[in-house]
């Protein structure tokens, strides 16, 4: 196993934990690759991982007592193909909430199928002994004749002639693997308000930023909601990061009424999923299962937290639309076509859209200057800039464009200069 090996492989999981582990986890892998490999299994999985040092804040010294070296964490990315036993590829696990009823979660790179079917199951059933009975989950197999099964967790080393119980955790959704990991309390299925989840998740956004439960480095918006609404960890370091959330997340509660603005923002959030303005896809499906329920169990977590994340985005989306169409009404054109201007002061207004073709990569950039007019530059290369950096420089006209009444001007040569 090796650390920041380069790969097309899709991510299966994605944890956090105390670099103390980390052998312990690497073993784990290797482990199961090697009996994978005597069972005949082709699929062997890689990992990717990086080590962050946290520090404790003073805030954390002097209110509760933590020693203020802090400690190394791990960010560890379990990455390889989908898991093919004997002609059959696992391409969904089912889970089931007794309040939210089915929520899909699709294998990262398996060949898509339909679920909807099985959105209608009031419990769970397994194709291969014919039972339905209480599971957790259950997992959809695609043969390959295009027949698909559901079998349960307990069946499947009948079903497959080969027990594959050590790879279905990477196989398994990332975040609810995370979570079940770090918070642990005798099997309980812990349900929380689905207001209070999404209050808290506001908040955290407000404290620490946005962190999605794939990204490869930081604390999960997740984890610190968890770290919010669970009991304090028991273990040492578990417990002082739970305890920077919280310190981090009661500031944001505190100042300037933001208890009463995360309630609102949650209030919004619910209403925006559960009138279906969030969409169709297979996300927004499961998205409004379980938040369409008064309360969030522990395994769709989150889940629900990234309805806030994705509310957030689609709010971005309506003022980019709004203040394009702002621009459009006092856009109007610039110079004269092969004029060259100069002591340009322009402001980059949309985001790089980045355009392939058989010459290779380029980047459409739109600006506006201070009197609103639009200007659109078709960029060699690959240009990564912030909505709302400013360049000056020079550019010439290369022509002038009209579209519903949106005037823009093209220009090429740019020399431009971040501010």
């Amino acid at each position: 196993m090796q650390s920041n090996v380069e790969t097309t492989s899709p991510a299966l999981a994605i944890v956090e934990f105390d670099v103390s582990h980390l052998s312990e986890a690497l073993a784990k892998v290797e482990q199961f690759n090697r009996r994978a490999a005597k069972a005949g299994v082709t699929q062997q999985f890689e990992v990717v991982h990086s080590i962050s040092f946290v520090p404790a804040s003073r805030a954390e010294v002097e209110l509760f007592g933590l020693p203020d070296a802090g400690h190394s964490v791990v960010t560890f990315v379990v990455l390889g193909q989908p898991l093919v036993v004997e002609g059959w590829t696992f391409v969904a696990t089912l889970s089931f909430d007794k309040e939210a009823g089915v929520v899909t979660r699709p294998v990262p790179g398996a060949p898509v199928v339909d679920l909807t079917v099985y959105r209608s199951l009031t419990s769970p059933i397994c194709d291969s002994c014919g039972t339905r009975r209480q599971r957790k989950d259950v997992y959809v197999l695609l043969s390959e004749d295009g027949e698909l099964k559901v079998v349960g967790s307990n069946c499947l080393a009948v079903f497959l002639g080969l027990d594959v119980s050590a790879a279905l955790r990477y196989v398994g959704d990332a975040g609810t693997e995370r979570l079940e990991q770090s918070f642990s309390f005798g099997g309980e299925d812990w349900r929380f308000p689905a207001t209070t989840v999404l209050a808290v998740a506001s908040a955290a956004v407000a404290a620490f930023g946005w962190v999605a439960k794939s990204a490869y480095s930081g604390t999960p918006t997740a984890a610190r909601v968890c770290d919010v609404l669970y009991p304090l960890p028991t273990s040492k370091y578990p417990r002082e990061a739970a305890l920077r959330t919280r310190a981090g997340v009661a500031e944001k509660l505190e100042a300037n009424g933001g208890a009463n603005r995360a309630v609102e923002r949650a209030e919004e959030v619910l209403a925006w999923v559960r009138n279906g303005e969030v969409g169709s896809s297979e996300y927004a499906v499961n998205l409004q299962a379980v938040l369409g329920v008064d309360t969030v169990g522990e395994r769709n977590l989150g889940l629900a937290v990234s309805a806030v994340s994705s509310w957030a985005k689609a709010q971005d989306r309506v003022i980019e639309r709004q203040e394009r169409a702002q621009r459009a009404a006092s856009s109007d054109w610039v110079g004269t076509v092969g004029q060259r201007l100069e002591g340009l002061a322009l402001e980059l207004v949309q985001q790089p859209r980045f355009i392939e073709s058989d010459w290779g990569v380029s980047t459409l950039l739109v600006f506006a200057d201070e009197a609103g007019s639009v200007f659109k530059w078709f960029a060699s290369g690959s240009h990564d800039y912030a909505v709302g950096t400013h360049f000056t420089g020079k550019a010439t006209v290369k022509k002038h464009e009209e579209y519903n009444g949106a005037k823009s001007t093209v220009v090429t040569r740019a020399k431009l200069e971040t501010v």
